[in-house]
């Protein structure tokens, strides 16, 4: 049928169970066509090729190997191999480099049209070098469409000359009447009991534990922050390379009592937090190859009817509303500023809760997963 989606072949590095924004990208666009969309990821500790419960197809293959060159070469191998086996009629590329460009090899050869995703982090990464930058390019003026996560992105695209036309903003979404979005009250009072937070006022962060999150800026305004809120808990939640640093920060600062770091958490749990806390934060940075593209997990807590707190950079701005969802901090701000924003969420109820339940609204309203899903199907037709 004319009106029908192609049958496409998604080749990305990084796929469910995985986590990490690019996977949670791919994954939820796939569960709203998964009858016409072949997944070909990176091999897990699971050897199973159907995801059970959702009818996923998915070929899980070792994508990169570092005794070749390039190491990305079997990539093309499979993605050729599964195009053929599955009569794949488009192809999509999850992530621009290495992905994009044996997507664009593989296009070539069997003269299948492909499109592109992009998050802001490839982009800047790809310009650091002139060799990686000009294959980036080639990628994207040769894909029939681009993906990208927010506006932000879109304009790193079209910094490189690219056509304006075949790039397409899918914001990533969240699944708002998802069942794990539903807190178990009997286990968040269980929680609040064993971590003694009756009567706490309790600032969440959730992320990666790396330096670009910005988490351990914020221990380090803390002794600050408690002076003018001392009921406050600083709840951070994650897993990474900075977790020992942090913990010295911790306790170098004398702040056992005022913060939790909880590590290898799961969605339910993470949910409780979000339902737990007064304010979230996430004081994001911006460097010459990293950015954060848009910033899901401010939604998530709006969802909950929670105010954000944010580092005014990258795709964040799209992400949160300035004064109305929650507040952005410029990036050349004093730490007053910070400390004052998050003692004013604390304080002031009825400005808290009105901006969280706007936020709220909104995530309901313009990011349930269904919307960015009916793009994807116009791309793919």
């Amino acid at each position: 049928m004319e009106n029908s989606i192609k049958k496409t072949l998604l080749v990305s590095l990084d796929f469910w169970p995985r986590v990490g924004g690019v996977a949670n990208y791919c994954y939820n666009l796939c569960l709203g066509v998964k009858n016409d969309v072949v997944i070909l990821t990176s091999k897990t500790k699971e050897s199973f090729d159907i995801v059970a419960g959702n009818n996923l197809k998915i070929y899980r293959r070792r994508l990169l190997n570092k005794y070749v060159w390039p190491k990305w070469l079997a990539m093309i191998f499979y993605a050729w191999k599964i195009a053929k086996k599955e009569k794949i009629e488009m192809l999509w590329a999850g992530d621009l480099l290495p992905t994009g460009t044996a997507v664009m090899f593989v296009s070539k050869v069997l003269n299948i049209p492909y499109i592109v995703s992009c998050y802001g982090m490839d982009i800047l990464q790809a310009k650091k070098s002139t060799r990686k930058k000009n294959v980036a390019k080639r990628v994207l003026k040769n894909a029939k469409q681009i993906t990208t996560c927010s506006e932000y992105t879109k304009s790193l695209i079209l910094a490189l000359g690219i056509d304006k036309e075949k790039i397409k903003v899918i914001y990533p979404g969240i699944r708002v009447d998802d069942k794990k979005t539903k807190v178990d009250v009997d286990k968040m009072a269980v929680i609040k009991k064993q971590y003694k937070l009756e009567n706490k006022k309790i600032l969440l962060s959730v992320g990666r534990l790396v330096e670009r999150k910005g988490f351990h800026d914020v221990v380090g305004m803390l002794p600050e922050i408690i002076k003018k809120n001392p009921n406050l808990v600083y709840v951070i939640v994650g897993n990474g390379e900075l977790e020992e640093k942090i913990k010295t920060e911790i306790k170098n600062k004398k702040l056992e009592r005022n913060v939790l770091l909880l590590s290898n958490m799961s969605d339910e749990e993470k949910w409780i937090w979000f339902e737990l806390c007064d304010t979230f934060i996430m004081l994001t940075r911006e460097s010459s190859d990293d950015v954060e593209g848009f910033g899901i997990v401010y939604l998530e807590a709006n969802l909950f009817g929670k105010p954000v707190i944010a580092a005014s950079q990258g795709g964040v701005k799209e992400a949160v509303v300035d004064g109305v969802t929650g507040i952005l901090i410029n990036p050349g701000d004093e730490r007053s500023v910070t400390v004052g924003s998050i003692t004013k969420l604390m304080t002031d109820k009825t400005l808290s809760q009105k901006m969280g339940q706007i936020g709220k609204q909104r995530v309901e309203r313009d990011f349930d997963w269904s919307g960015s899903i009916r793009k994807l199907i116009e791309m793919l037709k």
